[in-house]
Order: structure tokens, then sequence, then C-alpha cells
């Protein structure tokens, strides 16, 4: 839990000494450390703290637009409600935190680590995740429609009921990913592997899914109307209720018998 209260005199200070040692590449000034401290409804646009120690800290409700948190460490850390609309947190460490209806429209996330963070319900619709961690985060009913999470590693992640339509996922991984009735009509989804996946009731209406691998998956009643599948691998799949009306199977691996039961 953040013990620290910090006033806005002593955050300004800690900003500028910041600036400072990043500036003077560590000779003078001093990273800001603001390890488990209270910053709930600060106002921190456009600070810029690169490589700072965030980690525990509440950030509830923060107004971050436009912040620069590439490298900062950030596990544990509570940034619910936090507005982190055009932030960059490249690289930066999220393990564990909670991000829960945080808005992260627009946010750049590349390679960043979330393993572990829940981010329910959070707006992240164009974000930018690639090369990104999510290993077993829980992004049930977020929003990430055209948000690009190519080369993410989501493996054992729950997007169940969340928003992906239009999003780019070539090359993530979803292995062993909780993903019910999920929207991922139009998802860019070449060469994602998808093995064991959850895809029940899911609608993948119009997907491009050309040489996925949906070995394993369950896609119980799934919706692939119009879906590209071409080159997919299907070994072991369930796909009981599933539509395939219209979808492309040309050189499709281990197509199961489509049941109706």
């Amino acid at each position: 839990m953040p013990v620290t209260k910090r006033s806005v005199e002593e955050l300004r200070k800690v900003l500028v000494d910041h600036k400072t040692w990043i500036e003077s590449n560590g000779a003078t000034g001093k990273r800001a450390d603001l390890f488990e401290a209270d910053l709930r409804r600060a106002d921190l646009r456009q600070a810029y703290l690169y490589g700072a120690n965030l980690a525990g800290t509440n950030l509830e409700k923060a107004k971050l637009h436009e912040a620069t948190f590439d490298r900062a460490k950030l596990y544990g850390s509570n940034l619910t409600k936090a507005i982190l609309t055009g932030a960059t947190l490249r690289d930066a460490v999220l393990t564990g935190a909670n991000l829960h209806t945080a808005y992260m429209t627009g946010t750049d996330l590349r390679r960043a680590d979330f393993t572990g963070a829940s981010l329910t319900s959070t707006k992240l619709s164009e974000a930018n995740f690639s090369g990104a961690c999510l290993m077993r985060a829980d992004l049930t009913g977020a929003n990430l429609g055209r948000a690009d999470l190519s080369a993410a590693n989501l493996t054992g992640a729950d997007l169940s009921n969340a928003y992906l339509a239009g999003a780019e996922l070539r090359k993530a991984l979803f292995n062993d990913a909780i993903m019910h009735k999920a929207d991922l009509r139009r998802a860019k989804m070449s060469e994602t592997s998808l093995v064991g996946a959850d895809l029940s009731g899911a609608n993948l209406t119009g997907a491009y899914l050309l040489n996925a691998d949906l070995s394993g998956a369950n896609l119980t009643g799934a919706n692939l109307s119009k879906a590209d599948l071409s080159g997919v691998n299907l070994t072991g799949a369930k796909l009981i209720k599933a539509n395939l009306t219209g979808a492309r199977l040309h050189e499709v691996r281990g197509l199961p018998e489509i049941s109706e039961e």
C-alpha cells in the first residue's frame, strides 16, 4: 500500500532533479524515486519520468496525458482510472499493476511487461503493444479496437468479452489464452499462435488468419464467416456449432468434422 504522500512542491523538485539526472547522464541531479508514493489525482501531464522508480505507487485517477515512462519501474502500481492518453511506456515494467478502467487510447506500450497485470475494461484502442509481454494478464472487457499487438506474448491471458475488432495481432502468442466471446472481427492474425486457446463464442467474422496455429483450440459456437483460414492448423480443434459460412479454407490442416450438437 502507498505510504508516502508527496506535496506539489516535492513532486516538482523530484521532476526537476530527474530531468537534470537524465540530461547529465547521471553526473548531477537524482533519478526519480517515487516508490509507494501516494500520487492519487496527481497532475503529471507531459512529465518526463524515463527510467524512474514508481513501483507500488498509487496513481489512481492521475492525469498522465503524453507523459514519458519509458523503461520506468511501475510494477505493483495502481493506475485505476488514470488517464494515459498519448503517453509512452516503452520497455516499462508493469508486472502485477492494476490498470482497471484506465484511459490508454493511443498509448505507446512497445515491449512493456504487463505480466499478471489487470487491464479489465481498460480503454486501449489504437494502443501499440508490439512486442509487449502480457502473459497471464487480465484483459476482460478491454477495448483493444485497432490496437497493435503484433509479436506480443499473451500466453494464458484472459480476454473474455474483449473488443479487438480490426486489431493487428500478427505473430502474437495467444497460447492457452481465454478469448470467450471476444470480438475479433476483421482482426489481422496471420501466423498468430492460438494453441489451446478458448475462442468459444468469439466473433471472427472477416478475420485474416493466414497460417495461424489453432491446434487444440476451442472454437465452439465461434463465428468464422468470411474469415480467411488459408494454411491454418486446426488439428484437435473443437468446432461444434461454429459458423464457417463463406470462410476461405485453402490448405487448412486438420480440419475436424463440424458438429451441430
